[in-house]
């Protein structure tokens, strides 16, 4: 689809053809299809708007501007005269010079009050500040009085047998002793004999 555009912003043909086709207003009809208050909308080929107007010679070349004048005093409105029967379109003119600007008009009365508008958004959280100084540090407090002495406890019950140690390693084998003296009784002669 093509995009919307103003009739000042389309193209312009300097030789139509006897085909293309023009968009009329008839401001007479104010009534039936595609007819409103202010006319009727119509196409005609430039073909019968060349024969219903008559043959007319080749358009020369646009002059220059002119400068503008100085603007004359408004002269009193004329009577409105009777509505004439609608002539074919001519070319569209160049554009004027810039008029000056009018003086600025009276400030209008201050409107009624709007309606109050509907409450915006809750701003996001900010950012925790950073930690305050330090505050001095406080006097210090008087001593209170001494506390009355508690009741004493009862003795606890006796505690339970805890269990048997692990058994201690076995210590080191100890020296040989010294080989012991022997004895030797002759029952004949009743005569003990001790060899070291």
């Amino acid at each position: 689809m093509a995009d919307s555009k103003k009739i000042s912003e389309l193209g312009k043909i300097s030789t139509p053809a006897i085909t293309d086709e023009l968009v009329i207003v008839d401001k007479d009809a104010t009534s039936g299809p595609d007819a409103g208050a202010k006319g009727k909308t119509s196409r005609i080929t430039f073909g019968d708007l060349k024969n219903a107007v008559g043959s007319s010679g080749s358009q020369g070349h646009q002059g220059a501007a002119g400068a503008a004048g100085a603007a004359g005093a408004k002269g009193a409105a004329g009577a409105k005269g009777a509505v004439g029967s609608q002539g074919a379109a001519g070319a569209k003119g160049s554009a004027g010079a810039k008029g000056s600007q009018g003086a600025a008009g009276s400030p209008g009365a201050k409107g009624t009050t709007g309606a109050k508008g509907i409450p915006g958004a809750t701003g996001a959280k900010g950012a925790i500040g950073a930690q305050g100084a330090a505050g001095s540090p406080g006097a210090k407090g008087a001593v209170g009085q001494k506390g009355a002495q508690g009741f004493q406890g009862q003795k606890g019950s006796v505690g339970q047998k805890g269990t048997t140690g692990a058994k201690g390693a076995t210590g080191n084998t100890g020296a040989k002793g010294a080989v012991g003296a022997t004895f030797s009784y002759s029952s004949s002669s009743k005569i003990l004999t001790i060899t070291t």
